[in-house]
């Protein structure tokens, strides 16, 4: 069987930094997953991972909003016509998530994920519905994915959970060991190049055949 190594990119600062992060990613055969929308970031995103010309694909998760189209620069495009589901998927197509903005959407995303992460971690629990990795064969096969945040403000809420929740004890520190931090897109890429390492060894050890 073979099985293919994904990064999933979330918020950016500039459109111009995610443009060239997504080429970058693609230019070493690793499939780069985006919101998948024909404007601002994600277009950015996804053209750049297109323009790499390489058997990269650029995955769009995206809605079906009456007043935007999705980027003509998707190979494979998910459709949901909840916000809900479109969480769920984004959340369980990467096997690595890197995000860089700082915004409400964003730091939902970024919850989700760890929050779906830690339950499986947890439980090792691999639902048939609700979406939980049930497309994501490398963490079928006991891939651990990563969660790379981009930039200190990212550190500060961290540490802010850090202060507050567990204080509560409502967060572990085995949970906040998911978060690892960059300086910036250039250190997060080199991180994934490692963890794109990782992952081959990893799915070659489980009989599995890597893509990219």
């Amino acid at each position: 069987m073979a099985v293919a190594h994904s990064v999933s990119v979330i918020g950016w600062l500039a459109a111009k930094a995610a443009k060239w992060f997504a080429h970058q990613l693609a230019l070493l055969g690793i499939d780069v997953v985006s919101g998948g929308g024909d404007c601002g970031i994600m277009k950015a995103v996804c053209e750049g991972a297109v323009e790499a010309e390489t058997e990269a694909r650029s995955i769009g998760c995206t809605m079906k909003f009456p007043t935007q189209d999705n980027s003509a620069a998707i190979h494979k495009l998910w459709e949901s016509w909840d916000w809900g589901t479109r969480l769920r998927l984004f959340g369980t197509l990467g096997n690595v998530y890197v995000c860089k903005k700082f915004g409400i959407g964003t730091l939902l995303e970024v919850l989700i994920i760890a929050q779906q992460l830690q339950f499986f971690l947890k439980t090792g629990y691999l639902p048939e519905h609700a979406g939980l990795y049930m497309h994501n064969l490398s963490v079928q096969h006991g891939w651990k994915p990563h969660i790379i945040l981009v930039g200190r403000w990212w550190e500060l809420f961290i540490k802010l959970l850090r202060v507050m929740a567990i204080d509560m004890k409502t967060i572990s520190e085995e949970d906040l060991a998911m978060f690892e931090f960059a300086k910036d897109e250039r250190a997060a890429l080199v991180m994934v190049v490692r963890y794109h390492e990782e992952w081959r060894a990893h799915m070659i050890s489980k009989g599995l055949e890597p893509k990219n």
